[in-house]
């Protein structure tokens, strides 16, 4: 059994076990026991919150290879939904004093902003292209694109002034563009490159029957591009999503620490 499989089980079981032992103690365990079992169950939640946060820590670690990124993943989503039942069974569906307000609605934002990232990497598309579907970083992807547009002006080099017209004005412009189209968000990636492929083919059409075969070969680094720029996108996007939810992250773990420090203190 695979180690994505095994997550769905591993979860359920510690659920069960989680169930089992609150009510077990609800119900045979005088005030004091039930008291030292919401003690346990806050020390486990904030372990977890420490290894939800060691997460992001990884990401950064590309040079040491601890694990593959997706199996760090898969812990995160998984520990992150324990760690919700975790808080809940420590509270005991109660909350006491405003400061454990203040906590429990940073846990239910943070939760909710781990949702939405989770939302973004299934649901905006990362196109598979020539390079393999890694995640490269933003100059990583800026730097192929400029391999794909030297590529482009070979296949360019020896065509007619026509043919470098349309290259100059319709196919150049999306290669030095910095801007961000959001079509790459909203439309699929085989619509967009049909779109460039609808343009080749008008082109075709009129261009010298010498040259049909060199605007073919332009087709390939234009479509690769594209592929790219829907990588680029999509690292944009989290990037920004990651600039919300690890500083709500950070202020979760903070306020955990000084929540248990003042519980023991006082």
């Amino acid at each position: 059994m695979t180690l994505r499989k095994k997550w769905p089980l591993l979860l359920g079981i510690s659920l069960f076990g989680l169930i089992l032992s609150y009510f077990l103690c609800l119900k045979i365990c005088g005030t004091y026991g039930f008291k030292v079992l919401t003690i346990v169950y806050g020390a486990l939640g904030l372990l977890l919150l420490v290894i939800l946060v060691v997460y992001n820590i990884r990401k950064k670690i590309y040079s040491r290879q601890i694990g593959s990124t997706q199996s760090w993943l898969l812990a995160h989503i998984y520990l992150g939904v324990f760690a919700i039942f975790i808080v809940i069974a420590h509270s005991n569906f109660r909350l006491s004093g405003t400061f454990s307000i203040i906590v429990f609605s940073l846990f239910t934002v943070v939760v909710s902003s781990g949702i939405v990232g989770l939302l973004i990497y299934r649901n905006v598309p990362l196109a598979l292209s020539k390079f393999g579907r890694d995640v490269f970083t933003e100059d990583e992807i800026r730097c192929k694109i400029k391999e794909l547009q030297t590529e482009a002006e070979k296949s360019i080099a020896a065509m007619s002034i026509e043919s470098r017209n349309f290259y100059e004005k319709k196919i150049k412009p999306q290669f030095v563009s910095k801007r961000t189209k959001w079509e790459y968000l909203v439309m699929e990636e085989s619509a967009v490159i049909n779109k460039q492929n609808i343009m080749f083919k008008e082109h075709m059409n009129n261009a010298p029957d010498n040259e049909v075969y060199a605007i073919r070969l332009l087709i390939d680094p234009v479509i690769e591009k594209e592929k790219l720029k829907f990588m680029l996108v999509k690292l944009r996007l989290l990037k920004s999503w990651l600039n919300i939810h690890v500083p709500l992250t950070g202020a979760l773990l903070t306020s955990v620490i000084i929540h248990t420090l003042s519980t023991f203190y006082f």
